[in-house]
């Protein structure tokens, strides 16, 4: 199994086999979405803003490997080494949208708890 510290840098990602790159990500950073009534507002806010840099974090080597794929095309190299550089920003820019999936999906939770508390409020005056 590979350590989250393993994958640090966009080189750590270039150099990691693929399968490997996506254990990692179901390791350390894929979020299951909580249903309602299993969670707490204080667990959402914390579940939001771990998710939230999650997604910045992978929108950020998404950028980081798409800006590589440009220089790669205009430098011309190897068809391997451009293809690889793709494969990985693709990768990476898939685990980007889960995250953000996953932030809006725990985002809609808590305004829908925050809507459901203000009712029952509403109801018991």
């Amino acid at each position: 199994m590979i350590k989250k510290e393993n994958i640090k840098t966009v080189l750590d990602i270039l150099n990691t086999p693929t399968t490997d790159i996506y254990e990692w990500y179901m390791t350390y950073y894929k979020k299951e979405i909580p249903y309602i009534n299993n969670i707490g507002l204080q667990e959402v806010g914390d579940l939001i803003t771990e998710v939230g840099n999650y997604f910045v974090y992978f929108s950020t080597l998404h950028a980081q490997l798409n800006t590589m794929v440009q220089e790669a095309k205009a430098r011309k190299l190897g068809a391997e080494s451009y293809k690889n550089i793709m494969i990985r920003r693709d990768i990476l820019g898939t685990f980007a949208e889960e995250c953000k999936f996953t932030y809006t999906a725990i985002s809609r939770i808590c305004t829908m708890r925050i809507e459901g508390n203000k009712e029952l409020e509403m109801l018991s005056h």
